[in-house]
């Protein structure tokens, strides 16, 4: 566990919203923010995270895990290629390095 005392969301068996709100706050963006990235509201946001809303369907999730927003990376890029910092994207979510 990291020593912020919030769970590691890939390591912990978490749920998909508390999942969803460690990796959105992760990312300095608001329940607004991921909203309208999304098409969504601010408190359907809220109502996944707390559970009142059960986990949207694969087409909704997989819009939330490849959004981004100006100057900001997608949720699922990859780190930086080590020899040279940089990546060549091929596919979303595909680093084939420099």
């Amino acid at each position: 566990m990291p020593s912020d005392a919030t769970p590691d969301p890939y390591a912990d068996p978490l749920v998909f919203g508390p999942r969803l709100q460690i990796l959105r706050t992760r990312k300095g963006l608001t329940r607004e923010q991921l909203g309208g990235l999304v098409g969504r509201s601010g408190s359907w946001v809220k109502g996944i995270e707390t559970g009142r809303l059960k986990t949207p369907k694969l087409e909704v999730t997989l819009r939330i895990a490849t959004s981004e927003s100006p100057g900001r990376t997608p949720w699922n890029a990859p780190a930086l290629a080590p020899r040279t910092g940089r990546c060549r994207w091929t596919r979303p979510g595909r680093c084939a390095g420099p």
